[in-house]
């Protein structure tokens, strides 16, 4: 049974999908069998047979037995499974798995008995939990009291030194403390780990004169320090000893540190790894503002940046890379653009300040005290002496000693740290010194110098993007994306690499795999390279011309545009495939490949002996834009505005060229490097090109934008810029926070009754307006209560009569006061606005909603493919939205002309919108104002209907209207609500019309559309990525907003939440941007990110929404749900607050009755292994399971033979490869059948957050490791996609055991795990309710209970009867009864027995239907013989065809 075809000739045979691929063990730990990548997961296997087991007894057995504490179970685990076995990451996910630190632990945990290997247990625990990203602090939240004496016990045991506590020991306890200063939204681990970091450790400064140099700048902190001086001396002996030791405790770390990086020889990897975790740690601090504040002083005095860089480490290209550039990032951050005393970010300019202040500070010390040795650096400008090599030249003059004296007038440690005896080598003083005066270049220089593009380097080289099995063993050189940033330049630049290196890691994939599929091999000549495969995503080039090399623009040194002909032949691609090809268009990114084939080339490549990159040839990678589609003629062309005959000439041939644009900044690079070391000019070598998947090639346009907000005067509202940072009050961007609300609002359609409105409100008094509640109604218009006027400053001289006034006074304040809890209610009423229906404001029920809603469609606009998609006829898109208003302004134009005959004035006044506009106020509103003229000069007993309707000037041209004009007024009043209503349709027209006057004089569609955009538009949708990729686009066209709403903002990128916020330039220096509404759940899964490093180092699957709930922002969590049956909901209602139902659960009849054919309405069904095999892998991560996508198959089809939808069932899984094997199965079986069809979507579960349907499927897959639902997250979205049923298929035994999903399988296997069929329903036909009766049970009882109170005899009678309807409700039970299902073969031959009986049926169908057909038979006198015979044969085969059925118990109506 073949798998989708895919790309290539090097698809797995078909066999190995559903085969028995056997794996050795360590391949099966080595694939993805967790929630990560490289991520070990235990087996059952393991769990059953690992020595581990039998000491888990001890807490796993009973609750009781883990309430009993024996010190040697702790004692045998650490010293005989993990010491002995080298804390093997399988041993540590064993115990995490099986609740280690939450059953017996911390619970036998004691301060004051617990031995040291207590401590470091609970240590490797939280650690292996922060691994596996699950949670790890609710275990000590739950009992708090011996917190901190265990983390003051981590702190020592951090500086101690002997056998039990061994350098690789204190690596796990800094892993420990790096997670616990990466969780300070936790009070519990804020509380402590602060105390670290706190103004106190300054006690650790080189001297007190560094001291005082840093209050005299800032003395608020002098008054801080004294306060806490005051404190210390408050304290007892022991608190006086504890405040001590924590506030030396960084700066005793610094200096183990340094002991260690000065002992290192060689490859001592212990002590390496040691060194690189703790520039890990100091990073950490450094980058974020509470830790940093007084860190950083710390950091620059104890020269650690210095002494890192001159150590031998540093300089070891082999073993101290990852150190090196693990010190590059610490040095950014040491001196990071920021004042870490205001936490303000500091301008270019204020930067240039700074450094010119330390230079002229040099030079004043040095004409002080040096003046003949440093005369000339003293008398330079600045611009001449802020290079490093002339500055060297300067202080080369100085002699050691001078260079001490220079250091300490300076404020420099001249000491080591760890010997204060020791002084400085002139080496290392000479370091210090330039390290401080140089001149420190740009980041943004940098940025702007990269390419965009990743190059063969960037993809197989770079040490990040190859960590595809990252298990957090060591540390990696990137960004962090935690809760708190320093700057918003510093936001960008950790989201800009860490996007573009996902970015790249992706690509990397898509390379490799279509290369693979190419299989490049030696041509018949020397150096040639053939294709003995092919890919559809990857062809060989034709011909490969540079077009054009410009100039650079003033002021730059890179070319400004580089352009390209790239031809390749499409022949022998398929019709599909062709048509992927010619949907490339201009901005599209493509690849180009450099393949030089080699003779090793026919071996199977081994990853563990050569790289993929040297194995497969391949040289160079470049990306390009395309610029055009170059036609047959040579010349640019377009696919819907060419001339046909050229585009069938075009689709016809078998080549296709591509003008593309070149990246300058590689060119630069590349010519630069072509030069320096000669050889070919690359340019000239590409043999293949690529292309991607267009909603997965969209990073270079964001990395333009990031690249763009870095360089720009970024203002992000002044209300939004601590708590998006991190910092401050969270509760500060609430709008309850802010200044000028808006005290009344009209809520349209918000509220369905006066009783939902007050529900809204808790504690508030809702008040009627006009003081009678009972005639309130929707829609509402709300006044709240102003915010209370602030108290006098102070008191005022008492006047002669002032008492009454303050009498009044005091009680008008008190009714102020009580009006603080009071709203104020309304009933909007709405004004007549014409006669017409359209005129008639619509208030329905996130875009296809606001259709519905009274939003005229000429202010909507939906940017990008996103449009298609919408299920509405109308186009929204920018260019259906201008034909849209070109067919309004001729529509409209239409009425003008019909107006003026209406009114007999002569003329073409409906030519154009400009005619029209003079019309209006030449004619139209001169009559309106007449007429209204002559109503006001009426006498109060002259004002009649009469009088309005003769007088209306408009009546023929509302002669037309649904109803007579004045039919149902009734008074004058009315009359003239009515004549006001056709005026306002009248003044609508007209200012329709001067809306869309501008269409009249832009003329191209693209000037339209953005007038359309930028003017008209109201409410604007698009999705994150468009808003990247079009940014420059909307702010070049002044494009302006005041709100914004992301929906699944969750499960979207921290950096594509942010750019939508700043797609207008600010005005006056300020951002308009008032409000901004993200919705999403953090309970469900994060963005998607594919490199496990970026993922779990980088921590960049982090929402913005997951962090603003983090940092505490507030939040409004719904605490109803009107998706699924209550029952099904409670599956995952434990991960929410208080989440209840809505009443549509209970009142809509879809909830009541139970699933036709089911006897539950979710189940897990439990699956063994199939023909010997529970889960494969045919490829690294492809996993697969036969077995379940065998059932769930037969179960899909059992649901369409019982009548259910195909597009009412959906099938998810939480492996690609099973999604795949479930198709190939669907695919044979019931894509060709139409009894079947394919149901929904068959997806994965991540792919399907947001969606939901009313009876799913799920296949969990796994059968070795619980795998990626142990990320509660995503088993929330598994259980919540179904609304009215849920089956899912698993293995009962490994999900079962499993601490995070132990809530939902509790529900899930109180309910049998076999799966129960119900006989003798079909789909819709059921009576059966949801909790098992019959929905005419109660009618029946009720009926009985009546017949009881009769005579005897009337009794008798009603109970004969009563019992013929039990015996025919008996009979009904015999044929619905409940059928058990014990394995995949017995579904699969009861469906089989389903169609052939329905197969039947329909051949007795046809039968009688052609028997219909026949002419009327003879008189029956003709054949009376002949006619009981067939009589008895018909009874005979009626009763065969019963019993057949009856085996199979379905009925066959």
């Amino acid at each position: 049974m073949p798998l989708k075809k895919d790309q290539g000739n090097t698809q797995p045979p078909a066999d190995n999908l559903r085969g028995d691929q056997q794996q050795t063990e360590s391949q099966d730990k080595g694939q993805n069998n967790g929630t990560h990548a490289g991520s070990y997961r235990p087996t059952v296997k393991d769990m059953q047979t690992d020595s581990i087991a039998t000491l888990a007894e001890a807490w796993t057995k009973s609750e009781e037995a883990a309430l009993n504490y024996d010190a040697q179970v702790i004692e045998r685990v650490y010293r005989d499974e993990l010491v002995k076995n080298g804390f093997s990451i399988t041993k540590l996910a064993l115990l995490e798995v099986s609740q280690y630190l939450e059953k017996y632990l911390w619970r036998h945990y004691d301060p004051t008995q617990s031995p040291t290997i207590h401590v470091l247990s609970i240590v490797l625990m939280v650690n292996e939990k922060f691994r596996n990203r699950v949670e790890a602090w609710g275990t000590f939240e739950e009992s708090p009291d011996n917190f901190s004496a265990f983390f003051g016990e981590v702190l020592r045991l951090c500086l101690n030194v002997s056998e039990e506590v061994d350098l690789r020991t204190k690596r796990y306890l800094l892993v420990f403390i790096i997670n616990c200063f990466q969780s300070l939204e936790n009070a519990l681990i804020r509380s402590e780990s602060m105390k670290l970091v706190s103004l106190s450790t300054w006690h650790s400064l080189v001297s007190s004169a560094k001291r005082d140099t840093e209050f005299k700048e800032y003395p608020q902190l002098l008054k801080f320090w004294k306060h806490l001086e005051k404190k210390f001396d408050a304290m007892n002996t022991t608190q006086q000893e504890k405040a001590t030791f924590e506030r030396t405790w960084l700066s005793e770390m610094m200096k183990q540190f340094v002991e260690i990086l000065d002992t290192i020889v060689g490859d001592e990897q212990d002590k390496i790894a040691y060194c690189e975790r703790f520039l890990e740690f100091l990073v950490d601090l450094e980058a974020q503002l509470p830790t940093r504040r007084y860190f950083n002083t710390l950091v620059e005095d104890h020269q650690i940046v210095t002494i890192c860089k001159l150590s031998e480490l540093a300089a070891n290209k082999k073993t101290g890379t990852l150190f090196a550039q693990l010190l590059d990032i610490l040095a950014f951050y040491v001196g990071f653009e920021i004042n870490g005393h205001t936490g303000l970010a500091l301008t270019r300019e204020e930067m240039t300040e700074i450094h010119a202040s330390r230079l002229t500070k040099l030079q004043r010390i040095a004409f002080s005290h040096f003046r003949e040795e440093l005369i000339d650096l003293a008398m330079s400008n600045l611009g001449a002496i802020e290079d490093r090599q002339l500055l060297l030249q300067h202080f080369e003059n100085l002699s050691q000693e001078q260079l001490i004296q220079l250091c300490q007038l300076l404020h420099i440690r001249t000491s080591k740290i760890t010997d204060p005896s020791a002084e400085h080598s002139r080496h290392m003083l000479l370091e210090l010194l330039l390290l401080q005066f140089e001149k420190h270049h740009s980041q943004i220089e940098r940025i702007n110098a990269l390419p965009l593009y990743p190059d063969e380097n960037a993809l197989f080289e770079d040490a990040a993007v190859k960590e595809e099995m990252y298990n957090a063993d060591r540390p990696l050189a990137l960004p962090k994306l935690n809760l708190q940033f320093l700057t918003l330049h510093d936001y960008l630049l950790r989201n800009f690499n860490l996007f573009r290196l996902e970015s790249n890691y992706e690509i990397r994939q898509d390379v490799e795999d279509a290369v693979m599929r190419l299989g490049p091999r030696s041509g018949p000549t020397e150096e040639s390279t053939v294709f003995s495969g092919w890919s559809r995503v990857a062809a060989p080039i034709s011909y490969f011309k540079m077009v054009e090399v410009a100039k650079p623009n003033l002021g730059e040194d890179i070319p400004s545009l580089i352009t390209a002909d790239v031809t390749f032949n499409v022949r022998k691609y398929t019709e599909a495939i062709q048509a992927e090809w010619e949907a490339i268009r201009e901005h599209d990114i493509l690849f180009l490949l450099t393949i030089e084939a080699h003779d090793e080339m026919d071996e199977e490549w081994d990853n563990n002996r050569i790289s993929f990159r040297k194995h497969y040839g391949l040289k160079y990678v470049r990306g390009c834009e395309v610029v055009s589609v170059i036609g047959p003629n040579g010349r640019p062309f377009d696919y819907k505005k060419s001339d046909p005959k050229m585009i069938q000439d075009h689709r016809t041939g078998n080549t296709r060229t591509f003008r593309v644009a070149l990246d300058a900044n590689q060119y630069k690079i590349d010519q630069e490097n072509m030069k320096k070391n000669g050889g070919r000019d690359v340019y000239q070598t590409f043999n293949i090109v690529l292309r991607r998947k267009p909603q997965e090639n969209n990073f270079k346009p964001v990395l333009e934008t990031i690249r763009d907000l870095m360089q720009s005067d970024l203002m992000v509202p002044e209300w939004l810029h601590d708590v998006f940072l991190g910092y401050g009050n969270p509760n500060s961007a609430h709008y309850s926070q802010l200044q000028r609300q808006v005290r009344e609002i009209d809520f349209r359609d918000t509220f369905l009754d006066l009783d939902h409105l007050k529900a809204s409100f808790p504690g508030m008094t809702i008040k009627a307006k006009d003081g009678d509640e009972s005639a309130l109604s929707v829609p509402f218009v709300v006044k709240f209560p102003g915010a209370p006027e602030a108290a006098p400053s102070g008191p005022k001289k008492k006047k002669k009569g002032e008492k009454a006034t303050k009498k009044d006074k005091a009680s008008k304040d008190q009714e102020e006061q009580q009006a603080q809890d009071e709203l104020i209610v309304n009933t909007y009423k709405t004004p007549n606005m014409g006669p017409y229906p359209e005129d008639i404001p619509n208030r329905n029920q996130l875009f296809e909603k606001i259709i519905a809603l009274d939003v005229d469609e000429r202010h909507l606009l939906r940017l990008g493919h996103g449009e298609e998609e919408l299920n509405t006829e109308l186009s929204f898109s920018k260019y259906g939205r201008v034909t849209s208003f070109l067919e309004k302004r001729m529509s409209l134009l239409a009425e003008v002309d019909r107006l003026a005959r209406s009114l007999e004035i002569g003329g073409e006044h409906g030519s154009t919108c400009e005619t029209a506009g003079y019309f209006n106020s030449y004619h139209v509103v001169p009559m309106w104002k007449e007429f209204e003229r002559k109503m006001n000069a009426k006498e109060e007993v002259e004002q009649t209907v009469e009088v309005v309707k003769d007088l209306f000037p408009f009546n023929d041209f509302f002669s037309n209207a649904p109803t007579p004009l004045f039919s149902d007024c009734t008074t004058f009043e009315d009359a003239m609500d009515a004549a006001q209503g056709c005026f306002r349709h009248l003044s609508k027209l007209f200012e329709q019309l001067e809306e869309v006057s501008a269409f009249e004089l832009l003329r191209t569609s693209y000037d339209r559309a953005n007038y359309l955009l930028t003017k008209e538009a109201k409410i604007i949708a698009m999705t994150c990525t468009h808003a990247a990729l079009k940014r420059r686009e909307l702010v070049n066209l002044g494009f302006k907003y005041d709100n914004i709403v992301m929906e699944e903002a969750a499960q979207i990128l921290e950096v594509e939440t942010f750019i939508p916020m700043l797609l207008q330039e600010p005005e006056d220096g300020v951002n308009r941007l008032k409000r901004v509404i993200l919705i999403g759940d953090h309970n469900q899964l994060p963005p998607v990110v594919k490199n496990t490093a970026f993922q779990q180092f980088g921590n960049m699957e982090q929402s913005m929404f997951t962090r603003f709930v983090r940092l505490g922002v507030p939040t409004i969590e719904l605490d109803a749900q009107g998706r699924a049956r209550s029952d099904m909901a409670d599956l995952y209602k434990w991960r929410y607050k208080s989440l209840g139902d809505l009443p549509n659960i209970t009142e809509r009849d879809e909830f009541k009755f139970a699933n036709a054919g089911f006897v539950h309405d979710y189940q897990f069904i439990n699956v063994d292994n199939y023909k010997g095999h529970g889960e494969t892998a045919p490829r690294p991560h492809f996993i697969q399971n036969l077995g379940e996508a065998e059932y769930i198959v037969a179960v899909y089809q059992y649901m369409r033979l019982l009548g259910y939808p195909a597009e009412k069932i959906t099938i998810l899984t939480t492996y690609n490869g099973q999604k795949d094997l479930i198709r190939d199965v669907l695919n044979q079986r019931c894509s060709w059948n139409p009894i079947f069809g394919w149901p929904a979507r068959v997806t994965t579960v991540d792919k399907y957050q947001g969606q939901q349907n009313d009876y799913v499927l799920l296949s969990l897959v796994r059968t070795k490791a619980v795998g990626h639902v142990r990320d509660v997250r995503r088993l929330i979205v598994a259980l919540s996609r179904a609304r009215l049923g849920l089956y899912i298929f698993g293995r009962q035994k490994l999900f079962q055991n499993c601490h995070e999903l132990e809530p939902a399988f509790k529900l899930l296997l109180k309910r049998p795990t076999k799966l129960y069929l119900k006989t003798g329903e079909m789909y819709p036909n059921t009576t059966r309710l949801i909790d098992g009766r019959n929905v005419n049970d109660k009618a029946e009882a009720e009926e009985e209970e009546d017949g009881k109170k009769k005579s005897k005899k009337a009794k008798k009678a009603k109970k004969g009867k009563a019992g013929g309807a039990s015996g025919s409700t008996d009979d009904g039970s015999a044929k619905s009864k409940e059928y058990e299902i014990e394995s995949i073969g017995q579904i699969g031959e009861y469906v089989f027995g389903m169609m052939k009986e329905q197969q039947a049926y329909a051949v007795q169908q046809q039968q009688v239907y052609l028997q219909s057909l026949q002419p009327p038979p003879p008189p029956a006198e003709e054949i009376q013989g002949e006619g009981a015979a067939d009589t008895e044969m018909g009874e005979s085969s009626t009763a065969a065809a019963e019993q057949k059925g009856g085996d199979m118990d379905v009925d066959q109506q």
